[in-house]
């Protein structure tokens, strides 16, 4: 599994443009294949940051949306950050849930 996270810091008075861009790209991306979650957050203090997140089942998933016209967009909304977005790629080879918190306590 590949998670994909990027920390968008804005522009003044961009917030509301990069939403929009993030947030029509969720639908279409979570009915790519592979694709296991497609989410955007919003600061809620200031309200100049996002964070974009998306999780696929493999790399070769991932780099094919990469690669596409939808992804495109993403990198539209990049263009409005105040300086380069933080970008995060991690390749996930274990994953545990609450199961994990229960036997540790």
């Amino acid at each position: 599994m590949i998670i994909s996270f990027t920390k968008i810091d804005l522009l003044p008075g961009k917030q509301q443009v990069v939403v929009d861009i993030l947030r029509s790209v969720i639908g279409p991306t979570r009915l790519r294949s592979g694709c296991m979650d497609c989410s955007v957050y919003t600061d809620q203090g200031e309200g100049q940051t996002i964070l974009y997140f998306e999780q696929w089942q493999s790399r070769e998933f991932l780099d094919r949306h990469i690669r596409s016209e939808l992804y495109f967009r993403v990198l539209s909304a990049m263009e409005l950050a105040r300086e380069p977005p933080e970008m995060y790629f991690h390749e996930v080879s274990e994953t545990r849930g609450l199961e994990y918190v229960e036997a540790l306590r």
